[in-house]
């Protein structure tokens, strides 16, 4: 007989009584357990910052690299600095948990990547991990992060440990992780259709962390050209944000019914809160971070939370720690509001794609990303009003971006997926009839495009339908 989890609750440090614990979904998987613990864990130190946890916030590679130098002259008891390296949230927060007990000894940190720094060290794949030793100018230890990671990195650190300090024990090495299958799609197409499909969840999770954890990254204050971003970017999730899915009611004549998306239509009750807050603000030229902060969580909180910060990514969850995830939720969100504003027949539809381009260039983390964005929107594809005069423009220019995008990663072992390849999208096990002597049928294309982004599948429901297979 099978035994199920019927309750997760995590209790937060402020915890007084049952009414404070959060509730996670209790889903039957340590490593989904464990994903939703450590990110409930992130997420309480960023709103508390206590002084007694490790340090959950990303350093950048500048800093990084001054902290080393400055650690170097530290007469203190950190005999070992640690890096981790990655893009972003991936497994950062577990490795840092998992070094706690080391906190002695080595110093531990996370680091958001930067091309300069990769290049310094040879990085050739995220996560990544070097580790120094006082008093040496190379890092002793240098790997991809993988299942063994942690065990390779206290038998460098231990011995050093067990020496200073008897009593201390290693935690428990984690077993070794399950290599997943990768599906074919060139001969399964029907198992891999399976695999493509646009999650509620995953867009209100990469939206939260687009305007609250990429934006209280940022200096202390919100000015100027950070400022207009921010309000044009929130103005464009306060209208075009997707807050309805389609259900096919007749695929003999492709008649669709629409029915709400509960948790997105909250979501877009704090995007309108927060461009009524920032028009409000835009006389004083400056907002500052911890006022954002507190803005942000206090107008959540009156939603109910509609962002499911502990979910686990679903379309978006990648076959191993540091692909997909993030920068996919962001993808498909944007593509999402194009074909939502298409549906709309905006006036203005250009004014989408810069309020898109002002949000990257002022707050994505990823530098390297950054840059080849905005080379590709003003030199290579540039962004233009004679090349984007109507909704269906709109629409195809980023589709079209994207793929510029696909292509110059396809192979790129470090942010290639090897279930979800850089394929020219839509691929042909998504769509044949896209596809037509080496070339895309726009119309189909666009036929595509409209189905798929329209076809929303509600947050939890990815669950109910797991459950439903398995025990069908």
């Amino acid at each position: 007989m099978k035994k199920y989890i019927s309750r997760f609750q995590y209790y937060p440090r402020y915890a007084r009584s049952r009414v404070d614990a959060i509730k996670l979904e209790p889903k039957h998987s340590l490593s989904h357990m464990r994903n939703q613990l450590t990110q409930v864990l992130r997420n309480e130190y960023n709103q508390f910052r206590y002084a007694d946890w490790p340090d959950f916030t990303f350093l950048t590679a500048d800093s990084a690299m001054a902290m080393r130098n400055f650690w170097n002259k530290m007469n203190d008891s950190h005999e070992f600095l640690a890096f981790l390296f990655e893009q972003f949230d991936s497994v950062g927060v577990e490795f840092l948990l998992d070094m706690f007990p080391l906190r002695k000894t080595v110093l531990t940190r996370r680091i958001i990547v930067s091309s300069p720094i990769i290049r310094s060290f040879t990085i050739t794949q995220l996560p990544y991990i070097l580790i120094f030793k006082r008093n040496q100018d190379g890092p002793i230890y240098q790997s991809p992060y993988g299942p063994h990671s942690l065990q390779e990195v206290m038998s460098i650190t231990y011995a050093h440990v067990a020496h200073t300090q008897p009593v201390f024990h290693v935690p428990p090495v984690p077993l070794p992780v399950k290599e997943q299958v990768i599906v074919q799609c060139e001969l399964h197409h029907d198992r891999c259709r399976e695999l493509y499909y646009v999650s509620e969840t995953d867009m209100l999770k990469a939206m939260r962390m687009a305007i609250f954890d990429e934006v209280i990254k940022t200096d202390s204050n919100i000015a100027d050209t950070n400022l207009t971003a921010l309000l044009n970017f929130i103005n464009v999730l306060a209208e075009h944000f997707p807050i309805y899915t389609s259900n096919t009611t007749s695929r003999t004549t492709n008649q669709k019914s629409f029915s709400a998306l509960k948790q997105s239509t909250r979501a877009k009750s704090v995007f309108l809160h927060l461009r009524h807050f920032l028009e409000a603000n835009k006389g004083k030229r400056a907002v500052s971070t911890s006022v954002w902060r507190n803005q942000f969580q206090n107008i959540e909180r009156v939603y109910g939370y509609p962002f499911p910060t502990n979910a686990s990514w679903e379309h978006c969850k990648g076959t191993a720690p540091g692909y997909r995830g993030y920068t996919c939720g962001l993808w498909t969100t944007f593509h999402a509001m194009t074909v939502n504003a298409f549906m709309q027949e905006l006036q203005t539809p250009i004014d989408l794609l810069l309020g898109i381009r002002g949000w990257v260039a002022s707050f994505f983390g990823c530098l390297d990303c950054r840059r080849h964005f905005l080379h590709m929107t003003t030199t290579l594809y540039p962004l233009t009003k004679s090349r984007v005069k109507n909704t269906h423009d709109m629409m195809f220019y980023l589709w079209r971006a994207h793929n510029i995008v696909n292509a110059r990663l396809h192979g790129d072992k470090a942010t290639e997926d090897p279930q979800f390849e850089k394929r020219q999208f839509p691929p042909f096990f998504l769509c044949s009839t896209c596809h037509s002597d080496g070339m895309f049928s726009r119309k189909n294309v666009r036929d595509f495009l409209i189905n798929f982004y329209t076809a929303i599948r509600p947050h939890n429901e990815t669950q109910r339908i797991s459950n439903s297979r398995q025990f069908s």
